[in-house]
């Protein structure tokens, strides 16, 4: 029997979510005789995911020809996922503000562990501040590692504050108004500072003085 040779041929790709088959041809003398089974890595399955796979192209023989191999190599490069993010600017209203993000893959597939965090704290934003919202997909046997960034700003809000004045009669006291401030929800923020025509002494002679309370 004659031995015939069997070429297999290979190639790199990018990750498609597809497979990428080998392709081989079985010849004697230049003249076709059949085609190679192929398996990659042991299995007969084309790869699909990403990795270098040993293709073996076999022959199997028959009356004439002897059983022959021949080998290449496939590899699958990875793919770069789209990974987005949007932040946004809010007025402090004592709620958590997280932003949104996605991470995904060929034919929009949605990617799982894409983790965010905000100034590198995992919790959304609740404080008046502004904020770095990181978003990173750290990458699998298909796609590779990538980080994109936006940004949260929250803006302080304007609390209510009262001021209660009043109306007396000179008699050596001094008499101070009185003032509340609060906050979202109607949380109290504390003592205001009271000035009188813009003196912190409380007043004590007769007049009409402009309390504003700070």
């Amino acid at each position: 029997k004659a031995t015939p040779t069997v070429t297999v041929t290979g190639g790199t790709f990018t990750y498609d979510a597809t497979a990428h088959p080998a392709t081989g041809t079985v010849t004697r003398g230049g003249v076709p005789i059949g085609s190679p089974v192929f398996t990659y890595n042991g299995a007969s399955e084309p790869p699909v995911n990403g990795g270098t796979y040993n293709v073996v192209g076999t022959f199997a023989g028959d009356a004439n020809h002897n059983p022959a191999t021949g080998s290449a190599t496939i590899t699958i490069d990875k793919t770069i996922p789209v990974v987005t993010v949007s932040g946004g600017t809010y007025t402090y209203d004592g709620q958590p503000h997280p932003a949104t993000a996605s991470a995904t893959g060929v034919g929009g597939v949605q990617l799982m562990g894409l983790t965010v965090t905000y100034n590198g704290s995992p919790e959304p934003p609740v404080n008046a501040n502004g904020y770095v919202v990181t978003a990173t997909y750290p990458g699998d046997t298909n796609y590779e590692a990538i980080t994109r960034y936006g940004a949260i700003q929250i803006a302080p809000a304007t609390p209510t504050v009262i001021v209660t004045g009043g109306t007396f009669t000179y008699d050596g006291q001094p008499h101070g108004a009185s003032a509340t401030v609060t906050g979202i929800g109607g949380v109290d923020l504390g003592p205001a500072t009271l000035t009188y025509d813009g003196s912190a002494s409380v007043p004590v002679n007769a007049g009409t003085y402009v309390a504003v309370a700070v």
